[in-house]
């Protein structure tokens, strides 16, 4: 029998932005720790929030071995690691007092503006070890943006929303690229129908790439890459990974939920256009016979299942500009209610778009709508991913995608 212990524990300080004022703060700490036992093929688990007895906890998790819940895979074992990367030095005190200072200054520069929603400061450490040897550790500390702001003349909900991840805090860089967004939102621009290159952040695709590689689908011949392992399905231009590099990837551990760690904390589920092989937890890859791609998922109560953890696109070696290369194109803030359709057609409407004209963002559009088919847009029309960021504070390197434009 091996014991396995996973943990995540998360301090977060959360201030509320209201009508151009912060109102309000809160903490919140909490401390999940799971228990597993491996046992003749089999796995039980248990799980508690907050402070507990181990003994009691593995006992749980022992009782539940009758549970005949079927896990044939071997436990890691014999492998150490920890990587720390909480480097926030800034009190909960000089947190508030920072946010209160950002929020004075936009408002006194923007005073038609109402700014609101949340601004986060979180530290996360996620473990995972056993008595067979393993013993992982990734903690990081990262501050996150979800700033709302509409003009007060506005009957919307909201007219624009900055968001950002990162590991540092730059008040400067922040309020310059909230002054793109609203200097340029007061700039109306139009565009014809036509087919254009979309400048618009792989997590609108991901998810739908996601699912239709997971290898029950895909072996079930439920996938859109169903028959398609080893094939090409998009263009030379894709690779398409999941990434759980420290250096790149934001808060994502090292490990997946199995302590399966791939080689440079990397997997290629797409390369250079050619669809590998189905992503899996130890289960699938045994049913199928397929190899294994450190995509284990669970929450520290339940068993682990196929779920990777931060899919993105490589990056080009190009900018904005140069992908662009002379074409006017459309850069999607926000776009909600899109979907795709079984045989991989994609529409949406976009509410915030801006024009971006020799790779700058020049003024608003209307609302408008894109379309395209998921082997297009990462086949023939696919131009590349950015090296460059669209905004100095948000380090999100958008695709250019060419698609058609209606409205």
């Amino acid at each position: 029998m091996v014991k396995e212990k996973i943990n995540f524990k998360v301090e977060q300080a959360s201030i509320n932005i209201t009508n151009n004022q912060v109102d309000s703060i809160r903490f919140k700490n909490t401390n999940k720790t799971g228990f597993r036992v491996y046992d003749n093929n089999l796995i039980g688990v248990s799980g508690i929030v907050g402070e507990y007895n181990e003994d009691e906890m593995f006992n749980k998790a022992i009782d539940n071995l009758n549970n005949k819940i079927e896990y044939k895979a071997s436990p890691e074992k014999n492998k150490k690691e920890k990587i720390k990367l909480i480097n926030i030095k800034e009190t909960d005190t000089q947190f508030l007092e920072n946010i209160k200072s950002l929020v004075e200054k936009l408002h006194n520069k923007y005073p038609d503006i109402i700014f609101s929603n949340k601004v986060n400061l979180s530290k996360k450490t996620y473990s995972i070890k056993n008595d067979a040897g393993l013993d992982y550790e990734y903690s990081d500390g990262y501050y996150s943006f979800s700033i709302l702001f509409k003009e007060k003349t506005s009957t919307n909900l909201m007219d624009m929303a900055f968001e950002g991840i990162s590991r540092n805090y730059d008040e400067k860089k922040i309020i310059e690229d909230i002054s793109e967004m609203i200097d340029n939102y007061k700039i109306k621009k139009d565009i014809e129908v036509g087919t254009y290159p979309i400048i618009i952040d792989f997590r609108y695709f991901s998810n739908y790439i996601l699912s239709n590689t997971m290898a029950t689908l895909v072996m079930s011949k439920a996938s859109l890459f169903s028959n398609k392992i080893g094939q090409k399905v998009f263009s030379d231009n894709v690779t398409i990974i999941d990434d759980r590099n420290p250096q790149t990837a934001i808060c994502s551990p090292f490990f997946d939920m199995e302590g399966v760690v791939n080689e440079n904390y990397q997997f290629k589920l797409v390369d250079r256009g050619v669809f590998t092989t189905p992503t899996v937890s130890k289960k699938e890859a045994i049913t199928y016979n397929l190899p294994l791609t450190g995509s284990a998922y669970s929450t520290y109560d339940s068993v682990p299942r196929c779920t990777p953890d931060n899919l993105v696109v490589l990056k080009s070696d190009k900018t904005l500009k140069e992908l662009l290369n002379g074409e006017k194109g459309i850069y999607v803030v926000f776009a909600s209610g899109g979907d795709f359709t079984q045989s991989g057609d994609y529409a949406s409407p976009v509410q915030l778009a801006y024009l971006v004209e020799d790779g700058k963002i020049t003024g608003r559009l209307d609302n408008l709508t894109i379309t395209g088919n998921i082997f297009d847009m990462f086949g023939k029309n696919f131009i590349g991913r950015c090296k460059d960021s669209m905004f100095q504070y948000s380090d999100v390197c958008p695709l250019v995608i060419k698609m058609n434009v209606i409205k």
